[in-house]
């Protein structure tokens, strides 16, 4: 063979070769395309087609009235996935997708507040934790906190976080349930996000006013964050001195936090009105204030009144060691406002400091009552002897209600931590009294018992499994391998 022809050969076949190079290299990149767009495609699927719902309690699952609500959904909402460090939680990640997966009206976005610390300001969601849900329209946001979705139940308990669990068992270790019986854990994520978006896209929900500029004081954090925002409140301030100004038509509930100066004749006025057409008032008040003659005129025609002084409390029993002003009231079980309290928190005491005593005189069309009280030896500081004296009341008067605390301190953070939140718990159930909270349309949802099934069998049973796994399983894996052998022996 020539040299011509052999180099012409060669030359045939390195062009043979660059041409299956090429068409290798095309069809690498086309089968690559194909990968990244299927894999876009499939991404783009809701979680309801991607991810099975395996686990026996259905825990990925929407419930049937949460499925239809937010099928119904005509207003946009964005549930905000709060995780510090990106760290998600899997299991409630993909929980949350299904809503998305439900409506085309619902986007979930993962925001981690430590690259972006204003984010949550932004949005009014500053009390949410890690893990929590801030669930927000054009209307109002909501958070659903994570300690909220997870939860436990015990008959003596009642009802507890996961975070109040893991201290109580941090302590208690494995004797915790022998001490107090079991703990069985909850999911309710499905309830507490639909109710939110519910929530979130209501067109009218009640809302809360701070009376402002008569020196009043804020509350703390703590009340604010526990009761407040826990009940899904906000409030705003509202300063009515002047004339042209009324109380809002959608106040539900108007809160006067301890003035340091009296209200004008006209204010008195605008409350009285705000009360007769149904308002609810909550007013905390220090010694002193009977001598605000407007804001007593108020008072006075529901038929109360603020002592002079400052209470002492007689039974040493019924007060704090050697200090009679910090006394630990009788709580009514008679009434709406502190029933709950009174029949569920019987092992914590409410403590009352330097309060004054609210007075009672009959008023034609008004019921009043006492919430907090004295025993029989306290005295009220004005010479008036001793007596069982109100701390603490309310007053009706056709659908307007209001609760009169008469101390100052009681609410601070002081004291809270002192009862161990006894005062906090205490106030909530007067706040939820007073305050119309939003009402869900919704039917109840379930919640998840999150408790691992167990498989029970008999001893027989248990026998029979372990004869077939241990002897008949192994054997016959043996006698197959046998025949195996000795067929390949012979052929």
């Amino acid at each position: 063979m020539s040299a011509k022809n052999v180099s012409y050969e060669n030359k045939a076949a390195a062009a043979k070769t660059g041409k299956l190079g090429t068409y290798t290299v095309i069809v690498t990149l086309l089968v690559l395309a194909a990968c990244i767009v299927l894999n876009l495609a499939v991404a783009s699927v809701p979680a309801t087609y991607t991810r099975f719902d395996t686990t026996s309690n259905k825990i990925y699952t929407l419930s049937a009235a949460t499925r239809r609500f937010v099928g119904d959904l005509a207003q946009d909402v964005t549930l905000y996935y709060i995780c510090e460090g990106g760290q998600e939680d899997e299991q409630l990640r993909t929980f949350i997708d299904r809503y998305e997966a439900e409506s085309s009206h619902i986007t979930i976005k993962t925001v981690d507040p430590v690259r972006d610390p204003s984010f949550l300001d932004s949005i009014g969601a500053t009390d949410a934790d890690n893990w929590s849900v801030a669930v927000c329209s054009d209307r109002r946001t909501k958070v659903v906190r994570y300690s909220d979705m997870y939860y436990y139940y015990n008959e003596n308990y009642g009802q507890i976080s996961a975070e109040e669990y893991s201290q109580m068992y941090s302590y208690y270790g494995s004797y915790l349930e022998a001490y107090y019986g079991t703990f069985t854990e909850y999911f309710g994520g499905d309830a507490r996000i639909t109710g939110a978006i519910e929530y979130v896209t209501a067109e009218n929900v009640p809302a809360v006013y701070m009376l402002d500029g008569h020196g009043e004081t804020e509350f703390s954090a703590t009340l604010t964050e526990n009761v407040f925002s826990y009940a899904g409140v906000t409030t705003e301030k509202i300063n009515i001195a002047l004339d042209g100004e009324e109380i809002p038509d959608d106040c539900d509930l108007l809160i006067i936090n301890v003035p340091t100066m009296d209200l004008t004749a006209s204010e008195a006025a605008k409350l009285s009105a705000f009360f007769d057409k149904g308002g609810n008032i909550l007013l905390i008040t220090s010694a002193g204030c009977d001598s605000f003659a407007n804001l007593m005129s108020f008072t006075a025609s529901l038929g109360m009144s603020a002592s002079s002084g400052t209470v002492s409390e007689g039974d040493s029993s019924a007060h704090y060691s050697r200090q009679p002003q910090l006394i630990y009231p009788s709580v009514s079980a008679a009434h709406d406002a502190t029933a709950g309290y009174a029949s569920n928190f019987t092992q914590y005491k409410v403590l009352v400091p330097y309060a004054h005593a609210i007075e009672f005189n009959a008023v034609q069309g008004v019921s009043l009552s006492e919430l907090l009280y004295t025993s029989t030896q306290a005295t009220a500081g004005d010479g008036s002897g001793t007596s069982a004296y109100a701390l603490a009341a309310a007053a009706e008067k056709g659908s307007g209600r209001l609760i009169w605390i008469g101390s100052s301190q009681m609410l601070t953070d002081t004291f809270i931590n002192a009862t161990a939140g006894a005062n906090l718990y205490c106030f909530f159930f007067m706040f939820s009294w007073l305050h119309d909270a939003f009402t869900s349309g919704l039917p109840d949802i379930p919640q998840i018992d999150m408790t691992p099934p167990t498989l029970s069998v008999s001893e027989g049973q248990a026998n029979a499994w372990g004869a077939v796994l241990i002897f008949i399983v192994p054997g016959a894996v043996l006698a197959g391998g046998l025949i195996y052998w000795l067929r390949r022996r012979r052929s």
